[in-house]
């Protein structure tokens, strides 16, 4: 659990540096790298609040990613969220990157990205 504070600081984060992670998943999409998001839903009882699910990312396009559910929703009706489908980014709270070297976050990622472009020579 995360507070309302930190989930926002989050979201600001992911959504500042999705740059990062599309640049990444660009290159590295075929390899041996998964990357997902999480995204919010809001309740249907409590449109204020929301719970924070991770998706499999399958492909990006401008604003938004197909995705498939990893994450068992414990508030929302399993109906209310695809397993599978087109999601927009305007939900995006988090994501990460998982590599043989390790998880990266928006907060790490970076460094993956000076790597990249160190072994390009740039």
């Amino acid at each position: 659990f995360k507070t309302v504070q930190e989930s926002r600081r989050m979201a600001k984060l992911a959504r500042e540096r999705w740059g990062t992670f599309g640049i990444l998943f660009a290159s590295h999409r075929r390899s041996d790298w998964r990357f997902a998001v999480k995204l919010s839903f809001a309740m249907q009882d409590d449109p204020r609040h929301g719970e924070h699910l991770w998706f499999d990312v399958m492909e990006i396009r401008p604003g938004k990613i197909l995705g498939r559910l990893i994450s068992v929703p414990a508030h929302l009706p399993k109906a209310t969220v695809p397993a599978t489908g087109w999601q927009d980014l305007d939900r995006l709270s988090d994501w990460r990157i998982v590599t043989p070297m390790g998880i990266f976050d928006p907060e790490t990622a970076g460094v993956l990205l000076e790597e990249r472009l160190s072994l390009a020579g740039v």
